[in-house]
């Protein structure tokens, strides 16, 4: 069985039915809402810490 958030949020609803969207299903490899989010901030981190290396080096080749 998938993991929900059980946060019951109020996330919208659905376009062509219009159902309430208040849960989501977490990826198998989140074990918490919490994890979920940490793995999604150290992913950006790493992009934001990768473009700005790449702006760095560029500023030493001009």
């Amino acid at each position: 069985m998938r993991k929900t958030s059980g946060r019951r949020f109020d996330l919208g609803q659905l376009q062509i039915s219009h159902d309430r969207v208040n849960d989501l299903l977490l990826p198998a490899w989140a074990e918490t809402p919490e994890d979920f989010i940490h793995q999604h901030r150290k992913a950006l981190v790493r992009v934001l810490q990768i473009l700005d290396s790449i702006n760095c080096s560029d500023m030493m080749f001009l």
